[in-house]
């Protein structure tokens, strides 16, 4: 259970890496489109906060 929560972790800081990658790419190619790419950032760096959140409940739940 632990490695599955371990993998998980790392798969979403995989993908939430490549998206911000993604994302300043077309900012650099279209500085148009800047503001709302920053918000589609802050939304994503939420999410990750909150998987991350989630994740140490589980482990507490794991360890007790």
């Amino acid at each position: 259970m632990n490695s599955f929560i371990i993998s998980t972790y790392l798969i979403s800081k995989y993908i939430i890496f490549n998206m911000f990658k993604h994302i300043l790419e077309i900012v650099k190619i279209n500085p148009s489109t800047k503001y709302a790419d920053y918000y589609i950032i802050s939304l994503f760096i939420t999410k990750q906060s909150n998987m991350l959140h989630n994740e140490k409940i589980i482990y507490n739940m794991i360890q007790n």
